[in-house]
């Protein structure tokens, strides 16, 4: 048997492992470079700069995330459409393999609901979500309240005149010796 031969059995008992290597290789380079260019280490180093100043990169990692930012935002409707279908196919596929029994039906509608039920509640709190950010700027309730003006005294104290302390016992014995009809004298009040 021929070195090349032994290679290439190597390689064809061994391809799997090989193939997750690769890949492991690959996300520790990609995690790599996703921490330099978060810590501006190495040739990103100058990136900072030209953000501060206000400078585009337009490189192809800016190309490629500002085209899926721009089909995200153009065609949101559409893909929350097709996740919506899909969920409703899902159901109704499930429906159909699940039989006849009521307990086969459960079954099919627990999974499918289980897990797509979720997608399909962050979908509509998200429209919902969205609706309400749209509404809130020409809402009544987004706009500054007026400033705050003097602060005004309380109206009822000037009505309500100011409690007069309570009578001593002195002033109810005497007020009880000269009969019933009698009030006791109490001092004027402080403030007039």
């Amino acid at each position: 048997m021929s070195t090349l031969d032994t290679a290439l059995k190597f390689i064809g008992e061994n391809w799997l492992g090989m193939l997750v290597m690769f890949l492991s290789l690959c996300c520790v380079f990609l995690l790599l470079r996703a921490f330099c260019w978060l810590f501006c280490w190495g040739r990103y180093k100058g990136d900072l700069q030209r953000l501060e100043k206000g400078e585009r990169d337009n490189g192809i990692g800016y190309v490629l995330a500002d085209l899926l930012v721009k089909i995200v935002n153009d065609f949101r409707h559409l893909l929350a459409l097709m996740v919506v279908t899909i969920f409703a196919l899902a159901l109704a596929y499930a429906l159909v393999i699940a039989g006849g029994s009521i307990e086969e039906i459960t079954r099919a509608l627990q999974a499918v609901t289980a897990t797509l039920g979720g997608l399909v509640g962050s979908i509509i709190g998200y429209y919902f979500g969205e609706s309400a950010a749209k509404k809130a700027p020409n809402s009544p309730a987004a706009e500054p309240l007026p400033p705050a003006g003097p602060i005004v005294e309380d109206p009822m104290a000037t009505v309500n005149p100011p409690i007069a302390p309570a009578p001593t016992i002195e002033e109810l014995r005497a007020a009880t010796a000269a009969g019933a009809n009698a009030t006791p004298k109490t001092p004027p009040p402080a403030g007039d």
